[in-house]
């Protein structure tokens, strides 16, 4: 069971309701209106789960493609955004590295703070956040002090 998987459990446990995963050519459309390209990462993840219509009790919570649609009207250097944390503290981003993998970023959604690389590829992003350590990746705090020491 990949972390997908496993997080797709938690959720239901948790009451979550959870959209049916998407068409190939439905996450190229939505990811095309925000003027990049998908990787194969992001393809198998919006393959498995549509997105998710509330947070989960780590106040994430996965978007659907017509918030991604709506979330990028406004492009952003750090990627496309995906998902948020606590109702948009700050989102998510992925940004296609290659043909197969997304780095993820936190994107705090201002001009003040500069996106915030959390995670080398959407693998490690959901293996961190299926984990007991998902504050590694959720929580810029805890980001930028284990990145300084």
């Amino acid at each position: 069971m990949d972390s997908i998987d496993l997080l797709k459990t938690r959720w239901e446990a948790q009451g979550i309701a959870l959209l049916p995963g998407e068409s190939a050519l439905k996450v190229h459309m939505a990811f095309a209106s925000a003027g990049a390209t998908p990787a194969a990462d992001v393809l198998a993840l919006y393959r498995k789960l549509g997105g998710m219509d509330d947070m989960d009790n780590a106040f994430f919570r996965l978007w659907p493609l017509d918030e991604v649609i709506k979330q990028n009207v406004k492009r952003s250097a750090a990627g496309v955004q995906f998902s948020d944390y606590m109702i948009s503290c700050w989102n998510f981003t992925v940004k296609a590295v290659d043909d197969t993998r997304s780095e993820v970023y936190i994107d705090y959604c201002d001009d003040a703070q500069e996106p915030l690389l959390v995670a080398g590829s959407l693998a490690e992003f959901f293996d961190i956040c299926a984990s007991a350590e998902a504050s590694r990746v959720l929580n810029p705090d805890y980001v930028k002090l284990n990145r300084a020491s």
